[in-house]
């Protein structure tokens, strides 16, 4: 059965909306920065504004303060393209159902670009304040999560704080907190872990796992700023010669730790010993 131009248009535009909902839906990192929308942007590199705090003064009324400067200074967000193509072939559209097709074709883009995105973000966990470093090569633990914590509430961090660790890094936590082996009086965390392997909130840090942790960090929200220029773009070309369409998705971004006294990195090993 021939296919027409639009089955055609309507397969890709199908296929687009997948693979962004996808995107979004997959990425750990997306929902837990500072995103700063810069569509549109000359160039690759971004500066955003970061301010500083407002200095209180003991006011008497009918006396005017002497006011004074809400500092801020710069940091520079560097974006890059990440993108990928694969040939669509006709007898492929003209075999599969379209709306399997473009299920999958979108699922399977959108994941690896929220794999890209994610991995990207986490990367800058090396940029955190290198004073609150933490090495958990031996194993993370409960101990580890508290001083992580305490650090960053030092730092005056607000708001939540969030961690993200490769799952073998969380083996050894996962097991100390379900009590395996012994199956005494569980926490509620404990309980949790052992039923389903969810970690949870401890040291009310909010934990996360990622095989895309080469490394693990605790941090608030605003300690990460992503620039987005253009999220999951896909465009289709036609290649006769081989009977098919080349698909290509593409997406430009970058991420930087904007306020990196708000994060901890801890070091952690991803390889059972």
């Amino acid at each position: 059965m021939a296919t027409t131009t639009t089955t055609l248009d309507d397969l890709f535009n199908n296929i687009i909306v997948e693979a962004q909902f996808t995107a979004q839906e997959n990425s750990i990192m997306r929902n837990l920065v500072r995103q700063y929308d810069v569509a549109g942007a000359v160039g690759n590199v971004v500066q955003v504004p970061v301010y500083g705090t407002l200095t209180l003064e003991d006011g008497t009324e009918g006396s005017a303060l002497n006011g004074s400067d809400m500092a801020s200074t710069s940091v520079t967000i560097p974006m890059a393209e990440k993108a990928a193509m694969t040939l669509l072939t006709d007898d492929a559209i003209e075999t599969i159902p379209s709306q399997n097709l473009a299920a999958d074709m979108g699922r399977v883009m959108g994941e690896q670009m929220a794999s890209a995105y994610d991995a990207a973000a986490m990367l800058k966990f090396a940029n955190f304040k290198a004073a609150n470093d933490i090495d958990a090569t031996a194993g993370l633990t409960t101990a580890d999560l508290f001083k992580a914590a305490a650090l960053l509430r030092a730092e005056k961090a607000s708001g939540n704080l969030v961690g993200v660790f490769h799952p073998i890094a969380l083996y050894n936590l996962k097991q100390a907190i379900a009590n395996t082996g012994s199956l005494g009086a569980l926490s509620n965390v404990g309980n949790a872990a052992l039923e389903s392997g969810l970690v949870g909130q401890i040291a009310g840090i909010t934990i996360f796992e990622s095989t895309n942790a080469a490394t693990g960090g605790v941090f608030a929200l605003d300690a990460l700023g992503g620039a987005m220029k253009r999220d999951v773009r896909i465009e289709t070309e036609r290649d006769a010669a081989s009977r098919a369409s080349k698909l290509v998705g593409s997406s430009v971004f970058g991420f930087e730790a904007i306020r990196p006294e708000f994060g901890v990195n801890i070091a952690t090993t991803n390889v059972f010993a």
